[in-house]
């Protein structure tokens, strides 16, 4: 029997996420996952779709100043995210998990976070800086958000290590902050303004860089279990 669309709301197909993913992204995947079934749409496929929004929103986000582009990369990223959330969900649905989706994914991501520098580095060149520094602040910004998701997502034990992490008030408004949907609301706004966008990456780099050293730190300090 086909899960329904209560079963994906519901959430148990979820792989968890940070505050804000949760809240938002993986519902709009669990909706997402219910059309991809009833469309009879492999993961796989879902995954690349995910990949063209990705890449059609960071072209976006690298025209230029107006507003109606960066709505339109806002929509077409947050999109990208959804699917993304919702490829894990259907493939756990129905039972279509597999070697290559999880490579394909990781793929995706790759090119995605890619696509997305390499608009940075156009919008920040479009703002002012010199290819040099444009270069350099994007690459500083994609490491940051390299290692956070990689500390949130491949540790054996980054689940209690998240735990850990989101104890108390602050921590929580800190994951939030660096959470997916919330990054891509702060560079589509910040965009629109000169010297923002810089800020913006400068701040967003670095905390992404510290929530993933702190999740591997804290990842590491749990006790193994027999």
């Amino acid at each position: 029997m086909r899960p329904s669309l209560r079963d994906f709301l519901s959430q148990r197909f979820i792989a968890g996420g940070q505050p804000l993913t949760q809240l938002f992204s993986q519902r709009l995947g669990a909706l997402l996952a219910w059309l991809a079934l009833r469309l009879n749409l492999k993961p796989n496929t879902v995954t690349t779709l995910g990949l063209i929004c990705n890449l059609a929103g960071a072209s976006y986000l690298a025209l230029d100043l107006t507003a109606a582009s960066a709505f339109t990369a806002f929509l077409l990223l947050q999109l990208a995210y959804g699917l993304d959330c919702a490829d894990g969900q259907l493939a756990r649905a129905t039972g279509a998990t597999s070697s290559f989706g999880k490579w394909w994914d990781v793929t995706c991501d790759f090119f995605s976070l890619m696509a997305l520098g390499a608009a940075l580095t156009l919008a920040l060149i479009a703002q002012g800086l010199t290819p040099t520094h444009a270069v350099l602040l994007s690459q500083l910004y994609l490491c940051g958000r390299i290692l956070s998701l990689i500390s949130s997502s491949q540790s054996p034990r980054s689940a209690d290590a998240e735990r850990t992490l989101k104890r108390s008030s602050a921590r929580i408004v800190f994951t939030t902050t660096i959470d997916t949907p919330t990054q891509i609301i702060i560079l589509c706004l910040a965009r629109q303004f000169d010297n923002a966008l810089v800020l913006a990456m400068l701040l967003l780099g670095a905390a992404s860089l510290l929530h993933g050293v702190v999740v591997a730190r804290n990842s590491l300090r749990q006790p193994v279990r027999a």
